[in-house]
């Protein structure tokens, strides 16, 4: 009999309580939809430790937790809550990497979206530009076109700076 391969991360059949993280998701994701953020978090949490991957085949754990992270990182008054929020928004996205690992490169993509458009000052030039040159070179003419503007913009900048030729 052949051994079935073990998933890099949890889905809602793996959940100690499978019904209790799909319900959750589902709460969450109907919170979600209404922009009732405040009620969301909760029940996003528990879906998020209960099975990271959720069905195995959609990553709205990760996506929906950058979008929940990145609204309390806009409520946020302190330089040190700022800094704790994005600091779980990375994790999501190397989490998320490591779950979905076909979608590894879209991940640096939309990170480095993130940091050039919503979190100007989190991260240096040459990193956001490294994220989207990873983008850039792993899918070619077929890049996604949210990466070529902001993508450009860095450019110009890292050739300015000569650390692009």
């Amino acid at each position: 009999m052949e051994q079935e391969q073990k998933r890099p991360c949890k889905i809602f059949s793996d959940a100690d309580y499978p019904g209790e993280a799909r319900e959750a998701h589902v709460l969450y994701r109907d919170f979600l939809k209404n922009n009732s953020y405040e009620e969301a978090f909760g029940y996003w949490q528990k879906a998020y430790r209960m099975a990271p991957a959720a069905d195995g085949n959609r990553d709205y754990h990760f996506t929906d937790g950058v979008r929940l992270y990145k609204w309390k990182y806009d409520q946020a008054e302190s330089t040190a809550e700022k800094d704790s929020l994005w600091s779980e928004i990375e994790k999501l996205y190397t989490k998320a990497a490591e779950c979905y690992p076909d979608k590894a490169v879209a991940y640096k993509g939309l990170k480095a979206f993130e940091l050039f458009y919503n979190f100007p000052g989190r991260a240096e030039n040459k990193e956001i530009y490294d994220l989207f040159a990873a983008v850039v070179e792993a899918n070619g003419k077929q890049t996604p076109v949210y990466v070529i503007n902001p993508f450009t913009d860095v450019l110009i900048k890292a050739v300015q700076a000569g650390e692009a030729d």
